[in-house]
């Protein structure tokens, strides 16, 4: 029974190990391809001209709203914007090498308003491969800490 157990102990360790080496390779992965965009990437600034919620269903004016952000989701679906599953998208406005951009920024936060510039940053002069400047890193530095923690307790125990 103790074999058994010693076994059984063992193949979770290795899969923890597994487990701590897919999460260690997909943070570096994110954390190479955000700093890629930072140090090889133009930075240009872009206004938000639209942030699409769901309309408040309290609101007295919600018949008239729902209207209006379905007739926005179908044009900014239409135009490319925004991808066919989006709901939510916070719409920005900038100009690169003389030429007029509308794209959905690929974050969204309700600390951002129109009106309000954020930084982007375009990598290999694509106007249509860009990161927001702002984006929040925590996902990738907890995949690293988890990756990491895992790897080493599965290691230690093995």
């Amino acid at each position: 029974m103790n074999e058994s157990n010693s076994k059984k102990n063992k193949k979770i360790f290795i899969v923890m190990l597994v487990l701590g080496i897919i999460f260690l390779i997909v943070g570096l992965y994110n954390l190479i391809s955000y700093e890629s965009y930072y140090k090889k990437g133009d930075k240009i600034e872009a206004r938000i001209v639209n942030v699409l919620t769901y309309p408040d269903s309290n609101d007295d004016l919600f018949e008239k709203e729902l209207e209006h952000y379905k007739a926005l989701l179908q044009e900014y679906k239409a135009k490319g914007i925004i991808k066919e599953n989006t709901n939510v998208a916070i719409i920005i406005m900038f100009d690169y090498n003389n030429q007029s951009y509308e794209k959905e920024l690929g974050y969204f936060s309700n600390d951002l308003h129109i009106g309000q510039l954020v930084t982007i940053y375009i990598k290999d002069s694509n106007p249509n491969d860009f990161m927001y400047g702002g984006k929040n890193k925590f996902s990738i530095y907890a995949s690293l800490i988890i990756g990491g923690t895992l790897s080493l307790i599965a290691l230690i125990s093995i």
